[in-house]
């Protein structure tokens, strides 16, 4: 799933590539006004401050869905040059001073834009997982649509890898959006994560009828408005350390949405891309773990079933938590409704449960 009706990668203007990667579990996180950068892993310091956020204005008129892509730029960075704004057009947010300004806009109404803001703030701060940022237009939009960056979406049947997020002011912005062919492709499998009511109705009705199997799964969004504490120290003979790519298949099996070869490459690239966190043991096996994904989420926290009862989930999730908040990063995670124990070892070290569903909605060619 992608923008409607967007340039493929064969496509793309030349002036338009997707912004590039940085080095593995590198996310350059802004803090206070700007560009301060820093590598998460590290807490190395890497360089922008902007104005304030524009304020969002609601319209009545929506695009066409023949509507198509472009990519809107400023003077603020040197590799930025403006484009002509043309009414219908869903224009890429490249800037890094526009992106600034989104994330302060977005924030305005948390917990709503949760997985939006957090893709804007890893987009800015390197991208480490090739997505890239829409708007139908600027800055005054009605919708920001999140996605992987349409040229590193290799095998089309592969939802995990091919992430969307989306936040909108406007249902016929919306409308819009799902009614370019580039939205729901009958071709290509898409997860889309979201936290507006309405929004699963009008993806299933626009996928069902392109033939594609849809499927949503309807978690709780958790945030920790503090940094995570947790409730003890780590256990002699454990110690902390990032995820290896060698830990994967472990990961891969006690995973609730996998078990297969697609969910796999998924997780080895989480790993390779983004931050993480596990304890190991005395093996060096891990024994509990969280991921962090391109939505800046807080994923599949696990602990094996010989080492829970001792608080280890909220020594990782605290670990990784309090890095993201020191960074400005909103914390929060998505958790089943019945999954009582998660909801307790989270609620224990700070996390408070958020109003409304979190959406996960994949669809698959039948």
């Amino acid at each position: 799933m992608a923008g409607p009706k967007a340039t493929t990668s064969r496509h793309r203007p030349a002036s338009a590539p997707c912004l590039g990667r940085q080095r593995a579990g590198s996310i350059l996180l802004g803090t206070g006004q700007g560009a301060s950068s820093v590598d998460l892993r590290t807490g190395a310091q890497l360089g922008h401050s902007a104005p304030e956020p524009p304020e969002i204005h609601g319209s009545s008129v929506s695009p066409p869905a023949s509507q198509i892509l472009s990519v809107t730029t400023c003077p603020a960075d040197p590799r930025c040059h403006h484009l002509p704004h043309s009414q219908g057009v869903m224009q890429i947010l490249r800037c890094p001073a526009q992106l600034q300004l989104l994330e302060e806009t977005l924030r305005k109404s948390l917990p709503t834009t949760l997985p939006v803001l957090g893709t804007v703030m890893t987009v800015a701060r390197g991208n480490p997982a090739a997505h890239e940022v829409l708007v139908d237009s600027w800055p005054n939009f009605r919708i920001v649509l999140t996605r992987l960056c349409p040229e590193e979406h290799k095998d089309h049947k592969d939802h995990y890898t091919n992430q969307l997020a989306v936040f909108y002011r406007d249902k016929g912005a919306l409308r819009a959006l799902l009614g370019g062919t580039e939205a729901v492709d009958r071709a290509r499998a898409f997860q889309l994560l979201g936290m507006q009511e309405g929004l699963d109705k009008a993806v299933r009705d626009v996928a069902g009828a392109r033939g594609l199997q849809v499927k949503t799964i309807r978690y709780l969004a958790l945030m920790s408005p503090e940094p995570p504490q947790p409730r003890g120290h780590v256990p002699p003979g454990l110690r902390l350390a990032p995820v290896s790519p060698s830990h994967i298949p472990l990961l891969n099996a006690t995973w609730v949405l996998g078990g297969n070869t697609r969910s796999q490459a998924f997780l080895l690239g989480l790993v390779r891309m983004m931050p993480s966190i596990c304890l190991l043991g005395p093996r060096g096996r891990p024994v509990s773990w969280s991921l962090l994904d391109a939505q800046g989420c807080l994923r599949h926290g696990y602990t094996v079933p010989a080492w829970r009862g001792h608080g280890l989930i909220g020594i990782t999730l605290a670990t990784l938590g309090q890095q993201l908040h020191a960074r400005g990063f909103p914390i929060y995670c998505a958790v089943l409704p019945h999954n009582t124990a998660s909801l307790r070892a989270l609620g224990a070290i700070g996390f408070l449960v958020q109003p409304g569903t979190f959406y996960m909605i994949v669809g698959t060619p039948k």
